[in-house]
């Protein structure tokens, strides 16, 4: 990223997908609740499907993103823009 690309600083809450192990009856499905995730970082690309945030910015040259996360924004919950 060029220092004059700056990019937005947010914060989303999702809900991710959840996994659960084991046998469950009706009564304890219930009970069972999916993740809910927050996570910060540079706004680097958005469409009207997908949030892709990086957790980095390399601010040298090869200006690369790095450690990038793709939530789908069906499953935002809250999202905050932080700069």
């Amino acid at each position: 990223m060029k220092p004059k690309d700056k990019k937005e600083i947010v914060k989303v809450e999702w809900e991710d997908i959840t996994f659960f192990r084991g046998e469950y009856d009706k009564r304890e499905l219930e009970t069972l609740i999916n993740q809910r995730i927050e996570t910060v970082g540079f706004l680097v690309e958005e469409d009207e499907n997908y949030l892709t945030i990086a957790l980095s910015l390399e601010l040298t040259e090869p200006y690369r993103t790095i450690d990038l996360i793709k939530i789908p924004k069906k499953n935002v919950l809250n999202r905050m823009k932080l700069q």
